[in-house]
């Protein structure tokens, strides 16, 4: 009887101080960062759902400067719930940023717990490109000209044959755009442009911000 009494201890015993035996549960899947598209001081961020994630009632954000220590969690700026039920498209528009600076983000899906962030996408801010190559102002000779209207590109000026130089001035409409002028300054020690004049046309070209549009007066 005492031994029965004995291995019946022992089994409570055991069973008392074995240890719980748990299931490891799967994150979340993550999403997948299709797109970051760059604006002034903004990114743009585009993702799509996780394949086979059903429940989905968030999305979460979370962003850190380029050159930051990605692997220090107090580095990175998490923006939560930046899609909700309901939102529409699977996108958004992160401000407040510095133009010329990288940004790495990654998203999460939110269902019942929070899901894995996903891979790192990178942005960079920048500042709009304008695509102005008009000018606001023209003088020639100290003067400004009469009537200018940055949609008239030609004008006429008659000066008698022994000048051969004549100050040349235009301000661009947009500060981002610059002003050439055709020749070489030809007395770079007077203020303004020197145009050797020539028979015809003396050009001035405004280039755009963009680098690429141009116009000619």
């Amino acid at each position: 009887m005492s031994r029965l009494l004995l291995v019946a201890i022992c089994l409570v015993l055991c069973l008392a101080v074995a240890p719980l035996r748990t299931e490891a549960q799967t994150p979340v899947a993550a999403p997948t960062i299709d797109s970051v598209t760059a604006g002034d001081g903004q990114l743009t961020i585009s993702w799509t759902a996780p394949a086979g994630v059903t429940g989905i009632t968030a999305y979460d954000l979370r962003y850190i400067e380029t050159s930051a220590d990605e692997t220090v969690a107090a580095n990175w700026t998490e923006v939560e719930r930046v899609w909700t039920m309901w939102s529409g498209c699977l996108d958004y528009v992160l401000s407040g940023l510095t133009n010329g600076t990288g940004y790495d983000v990654q998203v999460r899906t939110v269902t019942a717990t929070d899901g894995a962030w996903s891979g790192t996408a990178t942005g960079m801010p920048q500042m709009a490109v304008s695509s102005d190559a008009n000018l606001s102002a023209l003088s020639v000779g100290g003067k400004s000209v009469a009537g200018f209207d940055a949609e008239t590109t030609s004008y006429h000026f008659g000066v008698a044959s022994t000048v051969t130089q004549a100050t040349v001035a235009g301000v661009a409409a947009d500060a981002s755009a610059t002003v050439d002028y055709s020749g070489t300054d030809a007395d770079s020690a007077t203020d303004g442009h020197q145009v050797d004049l020539s028979v015809g046309c003396n050009a001035v070209t405004v280039t755009a911000g963009d680098g690429a549009t141009t116009r000619f007066y």
